[in-house]
């Protein structure tokens, strides 16, 4: 609405797209403009809170909401009937190693140019990758709640 009123005063027409009115200084083009504006606010804040509402029920299935993967976890993709069909690990070079899950074993490697994409049935979870990984982020964490403790500390003094 703010930038329709500059758009307005600086004489500019304003047509919406959507419905093909055109806003104006009328006290009717006001109106039917704030009902507009205000349906567009309501639409997107019950999207908003659906999409939340999937997001919160993926995560308490144990499932990933989505996003980047956090260092330190690679992709456990599942199938399903929720059986682990394989693991996807993110490499440093952009390459993906598919492993499998029961022994370990890398069963391909994926380049850069080539990204590991889930078929539309299997879900996705995260698993604790190997060792160096999560060794490297408990490290951090440590590391960092020692700073955090020091300085809470000589905040005090």
């Amino acid at each position: 609405m703010l930038l329709e009123r500059k758009l307005l005063e600086h004489g500019k027409r304003v047509v919406y797209a959507a419905t093909g009115q055109e806003a104006g200084h009328t006290l009717a083009a006001r109106l039917a403009g704030f009902v507009e504006h205000y349906q567009n606010g309501d639409y997107l804040r019950k999207l908003s809170r659906d999409i939340m509402r999937g997001l919160i029920s993926r995560a308490e299935r144990g499932l990933w909401a989505g996003g980047p993967i956090p260092f330190g976890y690679d992709r456990l993709i599942l199938g399903e009937d929720r059986a682990r069909r394989r693991i996807v690990r993110d490499m440093a070079d952009g390459s993906q190693l598919v492993i499998i899950p029961e022994s370990g074993e890398v069963n391909e490697r994926l380049t850069s140019s080539h990204r590991y994409r889930k078929q539309e049935y299997e879900l996705c979870s995260l698993v604790p990758s190997e060792p160096a990984r999560v060794r490297a982020v408990q490290k951090i964490f440590a590391e960092y709640a020692g700073r955090a403790i020091l300085c809470a500390q000589s905040a005090t003094n």
